[in-house]
């Protein structure tokens, strides 16, 4: 190898160890900006309507990765009624099952 850089990229850890070394090197001022009470609450806003999507979420991708593996591309095919105006509603029935947000039919609908 002639040191040229051939072959070699950035990775996501590389990245990531970066960004780490970014936020120890900028700690006071972080701190100073993330100790004000709007970030505090935005943060626990933000943290709260995440840990309530996850396990919509998963649940969307295990379902999601069942279908893929375990239910035949043609079933679909056959299950649903051919008209259109017929299929939307028989699709709309078997996704009552999901949760009523995007965070579990999501997933599901890209199977």
């Amino acid at each position: 190898m002639t040191g040229t850089g051939v072959g070699r990229h950035t990775g996501s850890v590389e990245v990531l160890a970066g960004l780490l070394v970014l936020v120890l090197l900028l700690r006071g001022p972080l701190d100073d900006v993330l100790g004000t009470p709007m970030v505090q609450t935005w943060t626990t806003v933000f943290v709260s309507i995440v840990l309530q999507a996850v396990p919509f979420l998963i649940f969307g991708v295990i379902l999601s990765a069942a279908i893929a593996v375990f239910v035949p591309r043609e079933f679909f095919a056959k299950a649903l009624p051919k008209h259109p105006a017929l299929a939307v509603p028989a699709a709309a029935a078997t996704g009552m099952v999901l949760p009523g947000c995007e965070c579990g039919s999501v997933p599901v609908a890209g199977a």
